[in-house]
């Protein structure tokens, strides 16, 4: 008898929990919070994400409204979460335009991780990598090939002062070499294998040159060959 009335009391405490959690009001959605984002109206936001005013905080499927808002492309990264008693925080980091590529006559905006973004408009300025190959993504997005992407990448990991003193990056297409033309008036010509190293050779090298009396700089090869005016 002791223990029926032992083992009723504790399905009673757990009835009570469970209309606690789940029935009180205490628990309801009060707020929808989105952080971090520009590009995606936080309207549809709140929209994608399927949690709904006044719903119970603990029946809110966060996990799949992440993945509705990964869905995006302007979304590179999201997060959901319960702030309790009330209120779920939606956490956006967009994608941001990094670079300018060529694709035929058309100019696109591409991200670091090499995803087309949009059409660049006439007033875009920038220096332009021009070469590339794009393919497809499962989403039926278009991304930079492997090799476009660590052209790409290499060339982000220089910084913008780097960057701001080119008007535009070539990658042959019958060579594995990156041509770079100097807003000064010279080119560089850089072997794409261990791109990153001769990038890095190459900054060094200007910052001790301090001038450019020169037609080209040629790091292809091993050393360093320079062709004065």
């Amino acid at each position: 008898m002791k223990k029926r009335l032992i083992f009723l009391g504790v399905i009673g405490l757990l009835a009570l929990l469970g209309w606690t959690f789940l029935g009180s009001g205490l628990f309801r959605v009060r707020e929808i919070i989105v952080e971090g984002g520009e590009r995606v109206p936080p309207e549809r936001v709140k929209e994608l994400i399927g949690i709904r005013v006044g719903g119970n905080i603990f029946t809110a499927e966060v996990g799949r409204a992440r993945r509705a808002l990964l869905g995006l492309l302007w979304v590179r990264e999201a997060r959901v979460r319960r702030a309790l008693p009330s209120r779920i925080i939606v956490q956006l980091e967009e994608r941001k335009p990094a670079l300018l590529i060529a694709l035929g006559e058309e100019r696109y905006w591409v991200d670091r991780d090499g995803y087309l973004l949009e059409r660049a408009g006439p007033e875009a300025a920038g220096p332009l990598l021009s070469g590339v190959k794009v393919l497809k993504t499962p989403q039926g997005w278009q991304r930079l090939d492997e090799r476009s992407l660590e052209a790409l990448q290499a060339l982000l990991g220089m910084g913008e002062q780097f960057l701001a003193g080119f008007t535009s990056f070539q990658l042959e297409p019958r060579s594995p070499e990156l041509v770079l033309q100097a807003r000064a008036g010279f080119r560089v010509f850089l072997d794409l294998e261990g791109l990153g190293e001769r990038l890095q050779l190459l900054q060094r090298l200007l910052t001790a040159l301090k001038g450019s009396n020169y037609s080209y700089i040629d790091l292809r090869f091993g050393d360093v060959v320079l062709r004065p005016r």
